[in-house]
């Protein structure tokens, strides 16, 4: 017959009945059950009960968890199966590595204390967008969000193997400064094109470009290749953005490009004196509008037509920046005739812009008209005489 049972010959079981010596992994949310197998001080299986184990969790935080879970020691006593063997069940919600210590009388069992590594559930119910992500992206260039898988108890996933869908879509009302373009309207609607990376580690890179500026949704779906019901895969599942209600990612304007750049306004005539002025627009080479200044413009204008010998008649132009991608260039004529116009971008030529601009006569002034003619000056009694008056 076996002798009374000694605490340090005891062992822990699996649920496959094998002895725990390196270790043991749970699942968070869920029992998990340790047997055990109570001996003698010979190794010999006791077969009858009487006796109390407890079993003793601790934690151990890392870089994601220290400070923010409690590593208070968790215990759970033992049910007596009366046959020798001693049912632990024991269940936490927070993934990560513990030791667990059984123990009866202030004494270890066998291997104890074992490493005990809790897994996060397999299914993803909500994801954190890491800092290092991309919501705002610049047109035509390659962007990239990393998201974070999180399990039903917030738990971060340590591998990967999901299937993500992200569905990254221009919102209704976006921004409204695109230059509009109607074949360039329904390919604007489209969703962008997306590659997903999985690093393997519960994190996931999404890869995403468009040329058109606006501000665009994301959704996030996902399906698990691995678990599917019968033959039939799994539709896949919406998961929730924790650090945000929505996720957003925004498409700004590439650099200016000369030959995107147009006119708006054409006023390309005005009175002498009287300022007047047009409008230059700044767009990307995907004629994405530009929705901040700093541009250089630089517009000069010249009279087309003078006497040969003499010398340039200027007009005298300004530029005005608006901060939004337009720059109104004013031009104040004195002399009446038309002037030719060259403007530069960031101090190159742009043909394109190169607009005539006419100065017309102004209001009369009394003051400088001319009096033209004999009649002027004299003129004989019953005789029709006259003079010219020049406005």
């Amino acid at each position: 017959m076996p002798a009374f049972l000694h605490v340090p010959s005891c062992v822990a079981l699996d649920m496959m009945k094998n002895v725990i010596k390196g270790g043991v992994t749970g699942l968070v949310g869920e029992e998990n059950i340790v047997v055990v197998q109570g001996r003698d001080r010979f190794g010999n299986n006791v077969d009858m009960g009487g006796h109390d184990f407890c079993a003793i969790l601790q934690f151990k935080p890392d870089a994601h968890t220290v400070g923010k879970v409690s590593t208070k020691p968790i215990s759970f006593m033992s049910k007596d199966n009366r046959d020798g063997t001693y049912s632990i069940t024991y269940k936490t919600n927070v993934s990560g590595d513990y030791s667990m210590s059984i123990v009866s009388f202030a004494k270890h069992i066998m291997h104890s204390p074992i490493p005990l590594c809790m897994k996060g559930q397999r299914d993803i119910a909500s994801v954190i967008v890491d800092q290092s992500s991309n919501v705002r992206a610049v047109a035509g260039e390659r962007a990239r969000l990393r998201i974070i898988a999180l399990d039903t108890f917030d738990n971060r996933q340590l591998s990967g193997g999901m299937t993500m869908y992200p569905e990254i879509t221009l919102r209704a009302k976006t921004n409204k400064m695109i230059l509009q373009d109607p074949l360039l309207e329904k390919d604007r609607r489209k969703p962008l094109r997306t590659e997903v990376v999985d690093n393997n580690d519960g994190s996931y890179d999404i890869f995403y470009e468009s040329r058109y500026i606006g501000e665009y949704n994301v959704i996030i779906k996902y399906s698990d290749e691995n678990n599917k019901a019968g033959k039939q895969e799994q539709a896949p599942q919406q998961v929730k953005i924790k650090n945000g209600q929505f996720l957003r990612v925004q498409i700004v304007a590439a650099e200016v490009d000369r030959s995107s750049c147009t006119i708006s306004d054409p006023h390309f005539t005005a009175e002498a004196g009287i300022r007047s002025h047009f409008t230059i627009i700044t767009a990307d080479r995907y004629k994405n509008r530009l929705d901040k200044g700093g541009v250089r413009i630089d517009v000069q204008a010249w009279k087309e037509y003078l006497p040969e010998g003499s010398d340039d008649v200027l007009l005298e132009c300004e530029v005005e920046d608006n901060n939004d991608g337009s720059y109104h260039v004013h031009y104040t004529g004195k002399i009446s005739g038309a002037y030719v116009s060259e403007i530069s971008v960031n101090g190159e030529k742009v043909e394109a812009l190169s607009q005539k601009v006419t100065i017309l006569p102004g209001l009369t002034d009394p003051t400088a008209c001319i009096f033209e003619g004999e009649g002027i000056h004299t003129a004989k009694c019953g005789e029709q005489a006259s003079f010219t008056i020049v406005t």
